[in-house]
Formats: structure tokens, sequence, C-alpha cells
């Protein structure tokens, strides 16, 4: 069925036109960005992908780029590692689980779910995060869209470029509404709303030029008057509407019951919608050093290649300066003089200063706190790991960030797809009426929340030299409640540690063992006194009888 324009697309794009004029004033640094530090992403002005050569060329130092990468796989690193599980599923009231194994075990259950898929192959969930973090170290937002896959049975994720996407944010600060261009050839058309979906004039060149690329505008954001007993696509609590531009005709119209895009910010002042990265941050160190590198490399060529003073009339034009080259001079005519930079003692100051841009820039993106460069200082390591953490909480409020505006939201959405796919299994009667929170295994989350391990630890060994003087002050740990905690806080898996229950079922069978076998110590000696007994009675009654 054909849907024909409407006053809802009009309204749709004008709001889009309003919302990209109000961010203009950010996009000039944004542009910068994208030439001199993320040269792998859309142009703002036109939103068209630039050759990387062509961006490079008003590139004079990779510094910048390097410490993106450097700052894009760190957080890979400590946030989202894909060798290794780094978030955990419990509920908003965990003290109401005490050590219910069963709720536990079916938490691990359901996150080791969640993790399988996010490293399936068609997910394309490590190389989007990936992006996804280059784009917070450059422009401190990041778009990642994810949906389910029912062609590949699979999570599907996205990551797209900022300067295709307009956001903005509700009451409470939160991402709900996007708009993103596009551009789709009509073959891409045909397969994602079908022929029938397009404008007439595009279905009159959908056999002639099937490659023809157009551009869409794709706006999602929450639907006000939807009616809520209805469960058709358009009536989902969050719209999602393509429009053709060129003629403003409605392609689809659908939704979402959840926001699909996780759109994470980095540093955000309040009042603001877009957040601030660290290349935004040292954007006036970025742009000086690129400046320093160009008068650099200007006076180097300068003490390398001077130029030549000769006479007006005494040589024979043109002066040659390549290697092997013969310069023709008239006789009695003195030698060509090369001029060399009065200046040139001060080229490795101008180094100097330059590696402390560079420097500053490495500190802008966190690299110190990344790299962790060994110290000539000999430590144990104990002093590794806090030294570590201690860093890593510097980072703490933008980690904080990062993990409610996207880990969190991203989890909980890969919850609902896989449950209504039916792949999450049945949850217990103890967890009925709960709501599940996300929590945190990575280095980052262990470097904040590891505290009370080490808490419990160092009180322990506080009480070592007590305990020699006083050995009775041990009885004052429950060493049953001790090992259950410290195993929750080093996040040991549930399914190593018997809960309290099988402990105390364990603990009886022991002691009805041990008691059957201290009878039978007792009943050995008493049954053999009366076997002798008997035997006695038996010869003395024999005695009797002869």
């Amino acid at each position: 069925m054909v849907i024909s324009s409407n006053p809802l697309a009009d309204q749709l794009i004008k709001r889009r036109e309003d919302l990209k004029t109000a961010r203009s004033i950010l996009e000039a640094d944004w542009q910068v960005v994208a030439d001199l530090v993320r040269d792998h992403t859309a142009d703002f002005y036109g939103s068209k992908l630039q050759p990387t050569d062509h961006r490079r060329e008003g590139q004079y130092d990779s510094t910048p780029v390097d410490a993106l990468e450097e700052f894009a796989g760190g957080l890979m690193g400590f946030l989202t590692n894909p060798t290794d599980r780094w978030f955990s599923l419990t509920v908003e009231e965990p003290q109401d689980l005490g050590y219910d194994h069963e709720a536990l075990e079916w938490l691990e259950l359901v996150a080791d779910i969640i993790y399988k898929e996010y490293n399936k192959p068609a997910a394309l969930f490590n190389s989007c995060i990936h992006e996804t973090y280059l784009d917070i170290g450059a422009f401190g937002t990041a778009i990642l869209y994810q949906d389910w896959n029912f062609k590949k049975q699979s999570l599907r994720f996205k990551a797209y470029p900022l300067a295709d996407c307009i956001l903005m944010e509700n009451a409470d600060g939160d991402v709900d509404t996007l708009y993103r261009s596009c551009k789709l050839s009509i073959r891409q058309m045909i397969q994602q709303f079908g022929f029938d979906a397009l404008p007439d004039k595009l279905k009159d060149k959908a056999d002639t030029h099937p490659d023809e690329m157009f551009e869409l505008l794709h706006a999602v954001f929450p639907r006000e008057d939807r009616d809520t007993n209805k469960f058709t696509r358009n009536n989902k609590k969050f719209a999602s509407i393509y429009i053709h531009l060129d003629d403003k005709h409605i392609l689809e119209e659908g939704g979402f019951d959840s926001f699909p895009f996780h759109c994470p910010r980095w540093l955000k002042l309040a009042g603001q919608i877009y957040g601030k990265g660290p290349g935004v941050k040292c954007l006036p160190d970025i742009k000086m050093l690129n400046r320093m590198e160009i008068t650099l490399i200007k006076a180097a060529q300068k003490l390398a290649d001077p130029p030549i003073q000769a006479e007006s009339e005494g040589f024979m034009l043109p002066i040659r300066t390549s290697p092997g080259s013969i310069i023709f001079r008239e006789p009695g005519m003195e030698p060509a003089e090369l001029l060399t930079p009065k200046g040139s003692v001060t080229y490795p100051i101008g180094e100097e200063k330059a590696e402390q841009k560079r420097e500053h820039i490495r500190k802008c993106f966190f690299n110190d706190v990344i790299k962790m460069e060994k110290e000539k200082v000999e430590m144990t390591a104990f002093e590794v790991a806090d030294r570590r953490d201690e860093k890593l909480r510097k980072m703490s409020p933008m980690l904080g960030r990062l993990q409610s505006e996207l880990l969190d939201h991203m989890i909980m959405r890969s919850y609902s797809l896989l449950d209504l796919v039916g792949r999450i299994p049945p949850a217990p009667p103890s967890l009925q009426g709960h709501r599940l929170r996300v929590g945190y295994e990575s280095a980052a989350a262990r470097a904040q929340t590891g505290v009370k391990a080490q808490a419990m630890a160092q009180f322990f060994q506080d009480l070592i030299p007590m305990a020699q003087a006083k050995p009775d002050v041990i009885d004052a740990i429950d060493d049953d409640m001790w090992i259950q905690e410290l195993a929750k806080a080093r996040k040991v898996p549930m399914v190593v540690v018997r809960s309290l229950e099988e402990i105390a079922a364990i603990r009886q069978e022991r002691q009805q063992q041990q008691q059957m076998q201290q009878m039978a110590e007792v009943a050995g000696p008493a049954s053999q006194a009366v076997k002798n007994v008997a035997e006695a009675q038996e010869a003395l009654g024999g005695s009797a009888l002869l």
C-alpha cells in the first residue's frame, strides 16, 4: 500500500532541521576533530564520508589519532573485554535474594546467554562497540543501534556516525528521540520496505536505475497518542518512520517497544544534549600541535635545503640544487652562497615544545591510565593492582555515565529482545515480581567495587596477630558468611560455591557418619565381651552335663 505525503512528514522534516540548526555551533569543532583525530567518519558538512587520504592531507602529526585508538582500545579492555564476561545480572533489591542459589544460578545463566549472543559473528557487537568508543573519545557522543535479526536469528548491532544523527532528550535527561539521515539505493529500499511502498517515480526507475541513491530520514520518537490496548506496529511505545526526502513520502511507519538507540555521552554539562569527549576537550592543543609541526617541518627543510644567494648575471639559469647537478657561472664571479636561517639553533626548542603538546594530548585521552608504563621500581602485585585501581578511579565519573547510558540500556534491551524470541529460560519463583539490574565485572568495575574484598582481606590480616595471642578471637567471625560475601565481592561464579543449606546438609551427614563410627567403635568391644560370656556359659553348661 502506497502512503502518500502527509503533514506528519512535513512536521518531522521541519523538526529535524530546527534541531540541526540548534547544534550547528558544535559542528564546527566536530569537523576539525573529524579532520585531525577521527578521519574514518562522516563529514559534518554534507554527511558524506571523505576519502581518508583527503582528510590526512591536513594532518601533520598522528599523535591525536594514535591517542584516540589507545583510548578506544583501553575502554574495550576495561569495560567490554571480549575474552571474558564483563557483566552480571542481579535484582534491584539484592538483599531479598539472600543466598538463594537457585535464583543466583538463573541470573548467571541469563548473563551467559546474553554474553554468548554478543560474541556471535552475526551480531557484529565487538566491531560496533569499538567504533562507539572511537566516537566517544573524539566527539563525546556516540550512537549504537540494537535490534533482532530474524534472518540470522541473532542480535544485530550497528554504529551510526554522529554527523548523520540528531538527538533530543526527555524531561529526565535521557535521549528518547533520534533523527537519522541515510542513503539507500532503489534496490535496497525494495528489499527493506517492499516495492509497493516506493513513490511512483522510484517505481519507474526500479528496472533501469536500481542502484541510484536517494536520501531518507529515519525518525524515532515517543508515540504520545498511541492506543495501549492495541499491540500493532503503529501502537508501539516508540514510533519509527522512514521518509523519502525528495517528495516527503512516508515509506514505512512502525515502532519499537523500547528505544533501540544507545546514545552515551562521555562528559555532559547540565542543560546540554551532546557530550564533550577528550578530542573536543584538547582540541586547542591538537590544532596547536598541528601548526607547530608545520613550522618545524619548514625549519627542517630550510636547514636541509636552504635558499641560495647568487649574482643576477653571474650564473647560467636555472640554478640547479639536486644532487650531482652542475651550476655554470661566469669567470671571476663569487660562488653561490647558502642562506642558513639564523634561528636554526631554536629547532630543538621547538621540538621540545611539540613533545610537551603530544604528552598533554596523550594524558587528555587517558593514555597514561590505560597504558600504565612500568616504573623503574620494584612493586608487589598488590601495589601494582592498587596503583592501577587508583588511576582507574580518576575515570570513574565518565565510566559510570557509560555504564548507565550505554551498557545498562544495551543489556536490558538485549534481555527484552531475547525474551521475546524465547531464548530466556523461565525464572524461578523466588524472582517473580523483582526487577533486574545490571552489575559489572570488568577491570574498571573491579577497580570501583573491589574495595569490599580488599577490606575483608585486610581485616583478616589484622586479626592474625591477635589470634596468635588469643585464639578465641577467631570465634567472632562467621566463616560461612565470610566465604559467601567474599565470593560475591570477588565475583566468583555461584555454581562453584555451595549454598548455606547444602553446607548444613553436608555437615549434618558428616556428623551422622562420625556418630555411627563412634557407636561402632564402642559397640565393638561390648559385642566381643558378650560373645566371650556366651562362650564361657556354654563351656560351663557342658561341664555340668558331664
